[in-house]
Parts: C-alpha cells; sequence; structure tokens
C-alpha cells in the first residue's frame, strides 16, 4: 500500500496505489505544462491502464487543473464527481460558467468543458459519489487484501441543501444561481477514508466543517467510532480553520500521525496560519507543501520540479520562498 501527496502549488492531488497493483488518483495538479499527477504515475511505474478511479473532489482550479489530460491518459479510470451534481447541474454549471468570472484566472472553465466533452463521449465512465460509497474494493475484485476506500462527503443532508438551494437560485434568475454554484462548491467536496489492516488514513478534500449536524464531525460520531487514530491525515482545506474538527483533532496522535497540508495556492499570507498551527498543536510529523510565491520569478518557478516536504515548525520560522512540495508514505 502506498500514498503519495502532491502538492506543487497552485494545486494538489493524491495517488493510491493498492498492494494488487491498481490505483486511484484524487483531484490533479499542473503547473505550466507540467502535469505532476501524470509524472508521479509514471515516476511510481503505474501504467494507466491499472488506474480504476480519476476523483474529482470538487471544481475548483487548484483541484482540477490536468484533470482531463489525466482522464484522456486512463482510459479504462472511472471519472467520479459527487452526486449532488447530477448531470442536469452539471450541464447547467458547464454552461453558465464564463472566462470573465473568477474561475477563468487559470483557464479552470475550460478544463470544466474538455472534462464534460471526455464525459460526452464515453458516459459509462461517469461515476458519482456521495456518504459511504466504496470506490475500492470494485465489485468482484479477488486480488483485494483487506484495503478500502470509502466515501465520507458529501453526506445525504449536504447533498439535500446544496440541491434545495440551488433549486432556489435558478428560480430566482440565472445570475444569482451561477453565483451560487460558484461559491458553494466546497459544499460538495468529496473526501475519503483509506483502510488498510485495522489502520486508517483520512484524505480530505475541501471540504468545510461548518454545520455539525451534516459535516465532518457528525461523520465521525456516526460512522467512525470504532477508530482510535489515524496513521496519516492530508488536512482537509488547505488546514482552513472552516474546516476544523474536534473529532478529527482527536485521532491525530501527536507521536506517530502523519499530518500533511497543501498550501492554498495564492501566495499572499504565511502558512500554515496561526489558527492551523495552534489547532495542530503537539503534532510532531505535521508538514506543509509549499510550492514557490505567484510573485516569485520565474527561474525560482521553474524549480517546482524538485519536490521536498517542510516541517511546520521550519517554515514558521522562515515564512518565506519554498520549494515545490510532494509527500511518499509508505503505508502498510
Amino acid at each position: 500500500m502506498f500514498v503519495r501527496v502532491i502538492g506543487s502549488a497552485p494545486g494538489e492531488s493524491l495517488i493510491l496505489l493498492f498492494d494488487c497493483g491498481s490505483a486511484i488518483t484524487i483531484d490533479c495538479c499542473k503547473t505550466g505544462n507540467e502535469n505532476h499527477t501524470i509524472n508521479s504515475l509514471e515516476e511510481l511505474g503505474i501504467g494507466f491502464e491499472k488506474v480504476l478511479f480519476n476523483v474529482i473532489t470538487h471544481f475548483h482550479d487548484d483541484h482540477i487543473k490536468g484533470m482531463s489530460e489525466l482522464a484522456a491518459a486512463c482510459t479504462n479510470a472511472k471519472i467520479v464527481i459527487p452526486d449532488a451534481w447530477t448531470e442536469d447541474v452539471f450541464k447547467y454549471f458547464v454552461a453558465t460558467v464564463s472566462d470573465e468570472t473568477t474561475l477563468g484566472r487559470v483557464s479552470v472553465t475550460k478544463e470544466i468543458e474538455r472534462i464534460f466533452d471526455i464525459l460526452k463521449g464515453s458516459p459509462r465512465r461517469l461515476f458519482t459519489v456521495s456518504e459511504l460509497s466504496s470506490l475500492y474494493p470494485p465489485p468482484a475484485h479477488p486480488s483485494a487484501k483487506g484495503e478500502s476506500l470509502i466515501v465520507l462527503t458529501p453526506t445525504v443532508a449536504r447533498k439535500a441543501k446544496f440541491l434545495a438551494r440551488l433549486a432556489s437560485a435558478i428560480a430566482a434568475g440565472d445570475t444569482e444561481a451561477f453565483g451560487f454554484c460558484e461559491t458553494n462548491k466546497n459544499w460538495t467536496s468529496i473526501c475519503c477514508i483509506l483502510k488498510y489492516g485495522e489502520k486508517y488514513a483520512f484524505l480530505g478534500g475541501d471540504v468545510e466543517n461548518l454545520s455539525p449536524d451534516y459535516d465532518l464531525s457528525s461523520v465521525h460520531q456516526s460512522h467512525l467510532k470504532p477508530l482510535s487514530r489515524y496513521e496519516f491525515v492530508k488536512l482537509p482545506h488547505h488546514g482552513s480553520d472552516t474546516s476544523f474538527c474536534m473529532e478529527l483533532r482527536s485521532l491525530i496522535n501527536d507521536d506517530d500521525t502523519v499530518v500533511a497540508i497543501t498550501p492554498y495556492p495564492r501566495g499572499h499570507k504565511p502558512l500554515p496560519s496561526f489558527n492551523t498551527a495552534n489547532y495542530l498543536r503537539g503534532a510532531e510529523k505535521a508538514y506543509v507543501l509549499t510550492g514557490h510565491k505567484i510573485g516569485a520569478s520565474r527561474p525560482q518557478r521553474m524549480r517546482r520540479r524538485q519536490f521536498v516536504i517542510d516541517p511546520i515548525p521550519a517554515f514558521r520560522r522562515k515564512r518565506g520562498v519554498m520549494t515545490a512540495g510532494c509527500v511518499r508514505s509508505g503505508i502498510g
């Protein structure tokens, strides 16, 4: 069992390699002409035909840039999106998004349209998921060796609220409905839990813990009671305080749990924030994966090929320009 977290700003992605040789990608990371997720698959010796799923946690630029290239390469893989984004909602979103919006800053509009074109050409590749959907092992997969990947969010309650609010916005007019889609895609973000043997890893997308009745707190209380700790945590929503969940924090063992934070890619403030540092206070194996600030010179930006991982205390002291980040976690 092998997990790679890619945090080459702007963007983040995960690759899961199972003992049977199958793989799952979560989101995609691309800078310039370099698709870091595709490159990592090749570095790990994973053939594209071995990829079972290309998971899209949500449709923000730092999670989907390069996804159309990845999906085009992994022709056998299902393309996973949250089932709150029904076909009609997804079509509506693609039709109303425009390059004049904030989404146009890295041509994410065209990325969404290219993904949609792939799905139109291969409709059976679309695989929608929500709370407690299973991504691994697939049905009748005899090679699975005690490993599983289960979707935790979006919860049923969150999905229902998203669709109800969207229906209300559509009734109010196109502009309001588009604005709702643009500002609330985190509502539907996928996050997963990986189980291997009797150990667990938390793989958060950009899910936010804004309402305990249907967010991470509820998920942990409802479905994850047997857990005593996580071996690995990809902290949700770039370590933002909107994702803080004490149920999750209590499962981070201060001595042993590896915590990875992928940065918000704008480079406007030091990462992690003081709130995040306080939230993780005492965790000895917490790391930030970060790239050069957007304002760095071109020669500095081009050094992103060198992947490193930096402990949070070191980054907090330097507060400067750092190189790109990648954590390799050999699990099992």
